[in-house]
């Protein structure tokens, strides 16, 4: 082991396991891999919420560079004094890690360390040692790609199996990434992968990422283990009618339009509880219209010249000047996508706008938003259990929502049992309910797709 000026830490293979057995003991690791050019800087931060509460990321040794997803080494090692990286080079290349981090490293002296391997002609001991199939996988993923890049392919399993990561990280990525998480994948199916990643509409063409990003991108979209995360250009805002009476009867058609769509692409006013305690005039119409500038018979809303200033508005701001705000492109998903105002995406029910529904309306048109409307329906029994149960629909992924059906078929299912009849009816409500459910999400995004919408697969 040594450290040079440039403050990285460098190991050989057999160097690095020793130093790991005594030093890494109680420590997590997840291992990252992605673009290593033309990378929106939003991706790297979205991407530090999967990996921020483990203590150790590995990487292939790739150089540094803000727009790449080495940018996520340096975010990951603010995170805490005691978090380190490990990045994985051939033989005779760690003079060239070393200039590249060193300014990084500069900042988190000792921190950054870098394992030289000679993955040329791959160690088969080594290998076997560490639990991976080196001819299955020299001839199902290694292969697949040139000589060239073979050796990245191996780094990143070395580092998998090194630390024994259960957490794979990817920020876009072409085929190595690709092959690296299936392999991953399929050695141990307790790996959790996730990939965050860009994706782009241009015109009638649809989605338009390169040819090598499509590579991850197709394969986490398709591959039901791995969480796939995507953020588009576009991004949504949500105009529901609003019930002040009734948390239980609540039309919670918004809820599931916003788990189609994606935190990270839409806002929706149903997760957000203001509390009246504004000062402004229209805190409860939305007469202000969220103006910043009054007009002849018409005060400005009161919160607006706090909110237009940039901070974020909090429950207590004049719902009205917040919701403007984020038609502004105001808010982070606007200002990750450069200002681009949001679409507006307005749900009706019978038919009708609400009276906030029509404030909105009037805010979108003096914005400049585009609007898209969404007949909706609604089922009282589902929405009503629904609040009952607190569930809410608030589930950042579709899967969670077979749990809404599932608790109260085993509740039902377990209650009828201790009664001694009505398991097996309550148990059906349940799935029935479930069933529903599945059923209104499909229509939904029927419907959203039927307006031109990009709703991600989930």
């Amino acid at each position: 082991m040594g450290q040079s000026e440039s403050n990285v830490v460098a190991h050989t293979v057999s160097g690095f396991e020793a130093w790991f057995n005594e030093h890494g003991e109680g420590r997590t690791a997840a291992h990252i891999l992605g673009f290593n050019k033309k990378m929106p800087s939003d991706l790297n931060e979205a991407a530090l919420e999967s990996i921020k509460d483990f203590s150790v990321i590995t990487w292939g040794g790739d150089a540094y560079a803000e727009d790449s997803f080495t940018a996520l080494v340096p975010l990951f090692l603010g995170k805490g004094s005691d978090k380190l990286a490990i990045g994985f080079r051939k033989k005779g290349a760690v003079e060239g890690f070393r200039a590249s981090w060193r300014t990084v490293a500069s900042q988190f002296p000792g921190r950054i360390h870098v394992v030289e391997c000679d993955v040329e002609q791959p160690a088969e001991d080594l290998f076997r040692r560490l639990g991976v199939r080196l001819q299955d996988e020299r001839s199902s993923y290694a292969e697949q790609l040139p000589d060239v890049r073979q050796p990245y392919f191996w780094f990143g399993r070395l580092a998998v199996a090194l630390l024994h990561s259960r957490r794979i990280v990817g920020v876009g990525g072409g085929g190595v990434a690709k092959l690296e998480c299936e392999a991953a994948l399929d050695a141990d199916p307790t790996v959790q992968v996730t990939v965050h990643a860009q994706v782009r509409r241009s015109g009638k063409s649809g989605r338009q990422p390169g040819a090598a990003h499509r590579e991850l991108v197709d394969f986490a979209r398709e591959d039901g283990r791995i969480e796939f995360i995507p953020r588009t250009d576009e991004h949504y805002v949500l105009s529901v009618r609003y019930d002040k009476n009734a948390f239980f009867r609540r039309n919670r058609n918004a809820e599931i339009v916003a788990v189609l769509l994606g935190e990270e692409n839409c806002f929706c006013p149903n997760f957000v509880k203001k509390s009246q305690k504004s000062e402004c005039h229209g805190r409860r119409t939305g007469e202000c219209l969220g103006r910043s500038v009054g007009t002849s018979g018409q005060a400005a809303c009161r919160d607006s010249s706090r909110v237009q200033q940039g901070a974020e508005p909090t429950d207590d701001a004049c719902w009205a000047g917040s919701f403007r705000w984020r038609l502004e492109g105001k808010c982070r998903r606007g200002r990750a996508r450069g200002g681009r105002l949001p679409t507006m995406i307005r749900l009706l029910v019978d038919g009708q706008m609400g009276p906030g529904q029509q404030q909105e309306d009037r805010m979108a048109r003096e914005v400049g938003n585009r609007i898209l409307e969404i007949e909706v329906g609604t089922d009282v029994l589902q929405d009503s259990l629904s609040g009952l149960l607190h569930l809410g629909l608030e589930a950042s992924t579709a899967a969670q929502y077979s749990a809404v059906g599932f608790t109260i078929g085993a509740v039902g299912s377990t209650m009828g049992a201790v009664a001694g009849v009505g398991a097996g009816v309550i148990g059906a409500f349940g799935a029935g309910f479930n069933g529903g459910l599945r059923r209104r999400r499909m229509e939904l995004a029927a419907k959203l797709r039927a307006q031109g919408v990009d709703v991600p697969a989930r």
